[in-house]
């Protein structure tokens, strides 16, 4: 995990060094993103547990990137997330290399279509604070997606995005799972 930390630094530094960014997916333009902040609870009869409590969850997942070449950019995706419910909480940190192409970025555009892959190592933590069980699980979420992109300015856009996660969880005894995701994003650009 730290050497990826140290190439994908390195390669941040050596395109912003050469590179002279005209517009949001130029080469040597550094963009921000993704789901930077949610919360959310919920309660009543659908959503209580046996002793009625509301369940709690925070997440942040924001995604950082360098256009290496126009339309293409190279980055790293974060995820932090916290649930909890009466004694049972459920904590997760990951971090992942995430590679994005824009179609017909290599010029000035309102729209830019585009198609990408990420690939997250999870470290997760689940707890019963009453019978004191305590699991700690890795995973790997590798995602697909497909969206387009609304530049509203010159520097901040407003994405579509429909991605595909693949979830794969534990070591010897490996269980798969998958999700599927719609949703709004905004994107920061820095040229």
């Amino acid at each position: 995990m730290r050497k990826l930390v140290i190439f994908l630094f390195s390669i941040f530094l050596a395109v912003s060094v050469y590179a002279q960014p005209e517009f949001a997916t130029d080469a040597g333009s550094f963009s921000l993103g993704g789901e930077i902040l949610s919360v959310s609870s919920y309660g009543g009869e659908l959503y209580d547990d046996a002793d009625n409590n509301r369940s709690f969850s925070v997440g942040l997942n924001p995604d950082f990137s360098v256009f290496v070449v126009p339309s293409l950019s190279i980055g790293a995706e974060f995820l932090v997330s916290y649930y909890l419910q009466g004694t049972y909480s459920h904590t997760s940190f990951g971090l992942g290399p995430s590679l994005v192409y824009y179609i017909a970025g290599h010029k000035e555009r309102r729209v830019y279509p585009y198609i990408g892959v990420s690939f997250l190592f999870t470290k997760n933590n689940y707890k019963y604070s009453d019978s004191e069980t305590d699991t700690n699980i890795n995973s790997t979420y590798l995602t697909g997606r497909a969206g387009v992109l609304f530049m509203l300015s010159s520097a901040v856009g407003l994405n579509l995005e429909y991605n595909y996660t693949d979830i794969t969880s534990g070591t010897d005894n490996k269980t798969a799972g998958n999700k599927l995701y719609l949703g709004l994003g905004v994107k920061y650009y820095i040229f």
